[in-house]
């Protein structure tokens, strides 16, 4: 099962951590994209990500700007949705 965690703070900061690869290859599809969209966000404001390896993908950034703080709501709109159609494949936390 794929487990998503994302806070986003009053000051801009962003903690986004998924782990974990899913048996359902679409699922695993769907998080990828959605894990890459992010990466080139964070890669297009300067942000590096804490961790980006084959199922995990982790992001500490302490301030981001605004548009990278929709980017990532954005995303993690989608991962609520995938979860919605892939019961028991996906985590939201």
């Amino acid at each position: 099962m794929t487990k998503v965690i994302l806070r986003i703070e009053k000051d801009g900061s962003i903690m986004f951590d998924c782990q974990n690869h899913s048996e359902d290859y679409n699922v695993c599809t769907i998080i990828s994209t959605l894990c890459g969209v992010l990466g080139c966000a964070a890669e297009r404001a300067d942000y590096e990500p804490t961790e980006y390896s084959d199922g995990h993908c982790r992001f500490d950034i302490p301030k981001a700007q605004d548009d990278t703080i929709e980017v990532f709501e954005c995303v993690m709109d989608a991962m609520r949705q995938a979860a919605y159609q892939h019961p028991g494949h996906i985590k939201i936390y």
